[in-house]
């Protein structure tokens, strides 16, 4: 492969579906917090999923399977390295041209998807990358990213994370408290910093 390209910020991204199953359930977090009732269990999944969100913008990770859309302002020079690691596959490309309309690019070779600990790289089409407008976002990248669909393809480490510190926000439901620490308590940031994708 030729030169890579890290996404030069700033870029913006939005996930546009989110996982159909949460690799922390309520009953996960019932287990965690010792509670043997299930009045709670709409209050604990929704930590959990708050947890979850935290815990993936920390280590700038997806974890379950999601759609997630990137925009960038323009092409790279060269190969294209993709943030948030494990991309399992590059669905759409498109762009707005020189002259402003609205085009699609055939999705070229992904380097490395599905791996987690190895950038994803698209590889710059023979013809090169299109020109495109001066305007902002004119690319945009639509992309599954995520370790895949079930709590197990998820690694130990970011689930118990995840549990402890939405166990965390359960404890500690105040806003601001003597008690209750930074947004990721000490505890779990050492947990995840194995994860944390550093290039980003």
């Amino acid at each position: 492969m030729a030169v890579r390209y890290q996404t030069r910020k700033p870029w913006g991204h939005k996930v546009t579906a989110e996982p159909t199953t949460e690799p922390v359930v309520a009953a996960d977090m019932r287990e965690q917090l010792r509670i043997d009732h299930t009045t709670e269990d709409t209050y604990l999944a929704g930590l959990a999923k708050a947890a979850r969100r935290n815990v993936e913008n920390w280590i700038k990770r997806k974890t379950a399977t999601q759609t997630v859309t990137l925009t960038c302002d323009c092409f790279p020079a060269g190969n294209w390295e993709l943030p948030f690691p494990p991309i399992q596959a590059v669905t759409g490309i498109a762009y707005r041209d020189s002259a402003g309309d609205s085009q699609s690019l055939t999705v070229p070779t992904l380097h490395n998807a599905d791996e987690p600990n190895i950038p994803a790289v698209l590889q710059e089409p023979s013809t090169g990358w299109p020109s495109t407008d001066d305007e902002p976002a004119a690319v945009t990248v639509t992309m599954t990213a995520g370790y895949g669909d079930d709590a197990a393809d998820v690694p130990d480490g970011i689930l118990l994370a995840i549990k402890m510190l939405a166990a965390h926000w359960y404890n500690y439901r105040e806003a601001a408290s003597t008690n209750a620490p930074e947004t990721i308590p000490m505890h779990v940031e050492s947990l995840l910093t194995e994860y944390k994708w550093w290039n980003q």
